[in-house]
């Protein structure tokens, strides 16, 4: 069995936590409901303008652009809500974690709310695990974080469980 270090498992317990708060905020603000009241665009108005850009094509339903330089339809079914995100983006921006983690990265929804807050706030990095990210879902997610510059501020690992960490 493998071991790990206090500092990692501090880390688990910080993203476990942080995903426990995010839980409670999206059933308090009951966001299936406020979905239908606001566009898009008006929902994540604060955020930086170019992920802003970003997630309005991808709600959009435009055609994204994957890792091999092709462009694919995206799934409506697989993404968060805007209100979702912006919860996540409203979070990191009060407590400024140090780092995140996402355990499945898709086309990089959540991914751009939490790399919009670590560019607001000038300090942080993400790091998203998904083994499928390329055979799947086409590295559409990967190549929106290329396209918002953040490469410096983001870790991709395609393992399939903790054991990656």
């Amino acid at each position: 069995m493998r071991k790990f270090s206090s500092k990692t498992i501090k880390w688990i317990i910080t993203g476990l936590l942080c995903l426990c708060i995010f839980i409670v905020i999206v059933r308090y603000y009951n966001v299936s409901q406020i979905s239908k009241q606001k566009s898009v665009s008006n929902i994540i108005d604060t955020l930086p303008l170019a992920f802003k850009k970003a997630l309005i094509s991808m709600y959009d339903s435009q055609d994204q652009m994957g890792s091999d330089g092709k462009m694919y339809k995206l799934d409506a079914a697989t993404r968060i809500l805007a209100e979702q995100g912006m919860c996540l983006y409203n979070l990191c921006r009060k407590i400024k974690p140090k780092r995140t983690l996402e355990i499945g990265f898709a086309y990089g929804y959540s991914t751009v709310f939490f790399l919009a807050a670590i560019k607001s706030n000038g300090i942080g990095y993400h790091v998203a695990m998904d083994p499928f990210e390329i055979s799947d879902w086409h590295g559409i997610g990967l190549k929106k974080v290329e396209e918002l510059k953040m490469d410096s501020f983001f870790r991709f690992m395609p393992e399939y469980d903790l054991f990656g960490i």
